[in-house]
């Protein structure tokens, strides 16, 4: 029995060696400067990664896919360790900031890694960061004159984009408001009877004396008052507003004549849940912007956003272009050898 067990354990092992064996098969070696192997294991987890976020299976395409990014990744490190082309911890660090900061204020670092997986990226963060830095560097350092050569947009390319997407500056019925308020979000019955309350008396003073409206506003952002207040904020005639502000509000806004207070109204909405008084005032029929016009909410233009879209578009595409040609150059000079039936596992 004894013969039996050891013999038992000592097949497991085997079994256990050969599986690890498998799992570390080169699937493919990469050489610039220096032999590097790209291995099923370390494969499996760029798979496995990128699977979490699909909550499927990886086609044997897109298998594929991630195998020549992986190449793709190790001939620039090599590139740019040849080319005595650095990144510094620092340089690194606010290529991460920078780009967690397009999340919104409360992104982490694993928001980010979760973007860069949504988008096929299989690199670690500072991986990854180093490589966008190389590749700026290399970018600034060896292709600057192509950068200099991209032609700005003529003003006919404005006009033309300008045409062909003239839905898109479309602006629907907007009303700029004033509020009281009182904000009632997971309050009870005796809350919303003392709000509402509070609102009537209020009403009831303005109603007597316009001025008040302005003094109340004032008084409620000074806090310490029973109810709050915002000034001066533009609410344009959608569903979306419908949805943040209740219909009822929303109403309000474009039936109450420009300068004149509202008795106080039941807000029903995602962004406020209460009852508020509101001064509208002013309102504005809904209009296609002209290339002239200013954007709402931007100090710029309708052409100027326009030239700045078609400016970065073109720049974008100057920029893919070098990094493919940078890597058709790289693989023609590299000695790539890839074990197809490898990639299966």
């Amino acid at each position: 029995m004894r013969r039996s067990l050891v013999s038992l354990c000592l097949l497991l092992a085997v079994v256990a060696l050969q599986a690890q064996t498998t799992i570390d098969t080169p699937v493919a070696t990469v050489r610039l400067t220096r032999q590097e192997v790209i291995s099923q294991r370390s494969l499996k987890t760029d798979f496995d990664r990128l699977e979490t976020v699909a909550k499927r299976k990886l086609t044997p395409e897109e298998r594929r896919q991630v195998l020549d990014m992986r190449i793709n990744n190790a001939l620039v490190f090599q590139f740019c360790e040849r080319e005595k082309i650095t990144a510094t911890d620092a340089e690194l660090n606010a290529q991460i900031s920078n780009m967690r900061s397009q999340l919104g204020p409360s992104a982490t670092d694993a928001n980010l890694e979760q973007v860069l997986r949504s988008r096929g990226i299989t690199l670690d963060l500072k991986v990854w960061a180093r490589q966008q830095v190389l590749l700026q560097k290399y970018i600034q350092t060896k292709q600057a004159d192509r950068l200099k050569a991209i032609a700005q947009p003529t003003a006919d390319e404005i006009i033309k984009e300008y045409e062909f997407n003239k839905k898109d500056y479309f602006l629907p019925e907007m009303a700029r408001v004033s509020m009281i308020y009182v904000d009632l979000k997971d309050k009870g019955a005796e809350d919303r009877r003392k709000a509402l309350e509070t609102l009537n008396g209020l009403s009831s003073q303005i109603k007597a004396n316009p001025e008040k409206f302005g003094e109340f506003v004032t008084r409620a952002m000074a806090g310490g008052m029973p109810y709050k207040a915002s000034s001066q904020f533009t609410l344009p005639k959608t569903a979306d507003a419908v949805r943040a502000f209740g219909q009822k509000f929303t109403d309000a806004a474009f039936t109450v004549k420009p300068g004149r207070v509202s008795d106080p109204i039941e807000s029903a909405g995602v962004q406020l849940t209460g009852y508020a008084i509101l001064r509208v005032e002013e309102q504005s029929p809904e209009k296609f912007l002209g290339l002239a016009d200013l954007i709402p909410g931007q100090n710029r233009t309708v052409q100027q956003l326009i030239q700045y879209k078609l400016g970065m578009e073109r720049l974008q595409n100057t920029l893919d272009q070098i990094e493919n040609d940078l890597l058709k150059q790289l693989r023609s000079e590299a000695t790539i050898k890839i074990v197809d039936e490898k990639l299966e596992f």
